[in-house]
């Protein structure tokens, strides 16, 4: 059954190397592990996660999959399938960018699906998602994504509300002053927060600079 062309749907399309075959970012992920003293990781694989969203119809997104986003001869695709992140036995961490941070990818994917045909897609989004196989402990997950996966500066770890909602990007403009140079380091810590995701030393650097220009 189609979607309803009339209102927007989103659709989240994994693409991942084939079950048969070696995946050769899970292997390295593997390796980088144990080279960090994690040794309960068993294998590892990898897929590349779009979340695209728009007036689209079921058809539509299986085009883009099929047509765009997989090699069949080494790739699978699914379409909205939570499969992967409730099988038990596997620890999943899936990585995004933060918002405000341009996804590199983001303009070749919807020029794509442009050239598809497919003119009503309003914004694409990406991530990775690391299937993590073995009897991995939650302190040996932290290290991992700390240490191989994610960059807070521009990058955070997708929560399950995140992953379930799959709400596409929006941009709202609201003029917010704030006096930054006075102050404390909470302050700084509570403007970061859930908006700028930097670290205290980021936010004194900044505080720093707008101090000198009084």
């Amino acid at each position: 059954m189609q979607s309803d062309m009339n209102r927007n749907s989103v659709f989240s399309i994994a693409i991942s190397i084939k079950a048969n075959l070696p995946d050769p970012r899970g292997e390295g992920l593997q390796k980088d592990a144990q080279d960090l003293g994690v040794r309960s990781v068993r294998s590892a694989r990898v897929s590349d996660i779009y979340l695209i969203a728009g007036k689209l119809s079921d058809r539509d997104a299986k085009r883009i999959a099929t047509e765009l986003l997989a090699d069949p001869v080494v790739q699978d695709y699914s379409i909205n399938d939570r499969t992967a992140t409730t099988n038990r036995g596997v620890r999943i961490i899936e990585v995004a960018y933060n918002p405000g941070v341009m996804d590199p990818a983001e303009d070749s994917v919807r020029k794509g699906i442009r050239d598809l045909g497919i003119t009503t897609v309003e914004s694409v989004r990406t991530a990775k998602r690391y299937l993590i196989y073995g009897n991995v402990d939650d302190d040996e997950i932290k290290t991992i994504a700390d240490k191989l996966l994610v960059n807070p500066v521009i990058q955070h770890i997708v929560t399950d509300h995140e992953r379930i909602a799959l709400k596409a990007t929006s941009y709202n403009f609201r003029l917010e002053t704030v006096d930054i140079a006075n102050m404390s380091d909470k302050g700084l810590m509570e403007i970061s927060k859930n908006r700028l995701w930097l670290n205290l030393d980021e936010m004194k650097v900044i505080q720093r600079y707008f101090k000198k220009l009084g």
